[in-house]
């Protein structure tokens, strides 16, 4: 016997006659069958097939002769995980014999996914809809079987308890994961006949798979049973689901309670809070300016942080000098007119606002207030904050002096916003000043 290779670099076999090959098999490479990827657990055994000349046999490890000689396959679950290669064997009529391994990267058996899926519990045949097919692991599998059915979505199942009826039922679960092997697990769940006791006294109003007494939400589908606030009502019926609010007070019925309303007396407000003081836009006295506390001291309705008035009444915030001290607040029952050069009238309060001046505004320290307006007469200095209370006074039976100096320091004025008020007799003018 001879042994040789081809141009292509196959084995060449055969007998020598006078000089002359009578037989050559060409054992060639693997088929391309023999490099697919499989599964362990659950593929489908491989025909072996493909090699020439015909009628070899194969062989290794996971390779079985279906007993009639000419027919192999290859089982995954026996072969185990691994890579292995295969052998074909030929044998020609001479007796002459060729063997040869698959090439390349024979065949690699891989393990399946580890799948896993709990059996429902304490079903009822007349319990409607279960929501809760959801023990599947890992997720973004499929369930299958009796009375399981698609949402619609592909992804989230229901099982319908009573077109199955009472008795032991399989519940599939299959997986494939992104490798594209697949593998799947079956589990035996009961539904109860209405008849038992169990089902007598089980109420699931909702129909969620979620007794009543345990329900977090009785009238809500919520198999979750989500809780993010911890008050006992499931996010999908309460109606401040990131406030605790057990009662679920909701005075004005647009649906936020009042835990978490931006506006609990006006109904289905926008919600919208520019300022962020946790008071809407419909229902806040400064929408523009963050007061999270609301201070009227006038009660107007302006809150005071935005009342250029804020201890006198002035809904209107008329301001007709623009000044940012409203008119109401400008004037004096008492007012004369008071020319000031030719033709430019203003009324007394006027008058007295505009020769009083703070220095610096804002301030951090001293600060030097102009009460040029009030020499020779009796007046009072005070310095309010925003809720009226008194932070400085300073009382003058008669002013000899033009300017008075403050000392915020040894007052002790924190930050903040403050009015100076100075009065004298029936007038009283005010000045906002801004600590920093």
């Amino acid at each position: 016997h001879e042994q040789n290779t081809d141009a292509d670099g196959r084995f060449e076999f055969g007998e020598l006659y006078d000089g002359e090959f009578a037989v050559r098999a060409h054992p060639p490479e693997a088929p391309d069958a023999y490099v697919e990827t499989l599964t362990r657990s659950n593929a489908d055994p491989l025909t072996l097939e493909g090699a020439e000349p015909a009628g070899g046999t194969y062989s290794g490890t996971g390779v079985e002769d279906l007993e009639d000689g000419l027919s192999f396959s290859f089982y995954p679950a026996v072969a185990l995980v691994g890579n292995h290669q295969v052998t074909y064997t030929y044998t020609a009529q001479n007796g002459c014999m060729a063997t040869i391994e698959s090439t390349g990267l024979g065949i690699d058996v891989i393990p399946a996914p580890a799948v896993g899926v709990e059996a429902p519990e304490e079903i009822c045949e007349d319990a409607g809809l279960y929501f809760d097919l959801s023990s599947g692991i890992p997720s973004g599998g499929v369930y299958s079987g009796g009375g399981v059915l698609d949402d619609g979505n592909g992804e989230t199942f229901t099982l319908d308890p009573e077109t199955l009826g009472a008795g032991l039922h399989p519940l599939t679960y299959s997986y494939t994961g992104e490798n594209g092997c697949a593998n799947e697990a079956t589990v035996t769940f009961e539904v109860l006949s209405a008849a038992t006791t169990f089902c007598q006294f089980y109420n699931d109003t909702d129909m969620d798979g979620i007794q009543d007494d345990l329900d977090n939400c009785l009238m809500e589908p919520n198999p979750e049973q989500i809780d993010f606030d911890a008050d006992g009502l499931g996010d999908d019926c309460d109606n401040c689901p990131r406030w605790a609010n057990i009662d679920q007070i909701d005075t004005d019925g647009d649906g936020h309670g009042n835990a978490c309303d931006k506006c609990p007396d006006i109904p289905f407000d926008s919600q919208n809070d520019p300022d962020k003081d946790g008071f809407g836009d419909e229902c806040d006295n400064c929408p523009n300016i963050k007061n999270g506390n609301q201070g009227d001291l006038d009660f107007d309705g302006i809150g005071n942080l935005c009342d250029n008035c804020p201890f006198d009444a002035n809904p209107n915030q008329a301001d007709i000098n623009n000044n940012g001290i409203g008119d109401f607040c400008e004037e004096v029952s008492s007012g004369k007119p008071v020319v000031i050069g030719n033709d430019l009238e203003f009324n007394q309060a006027q008058f007295l606002a505009a020769t009083i001046s703070i220095t610096p505004n804002p301030a951090t320290d001293l600060v030097g207030v102009d009460l040029y307006a009030f020499l020779g007469e009796g007046c009072q200095v005070r310095l309010v904050d925003q809720y009226g209370r008194l932070m400085y006074s300073k009382d003058f039976p008669v002013l000899k002096n033009r300017v008075l100096n403050i000392s915020l320091a040894d007052a002790q004025i924190p930050a903040g916003l403050y009015f100076l008020q100075v009065e004298s007799g029936s007038t009283m003018i005010t000045k906002k000043l801004k600590v920093y």
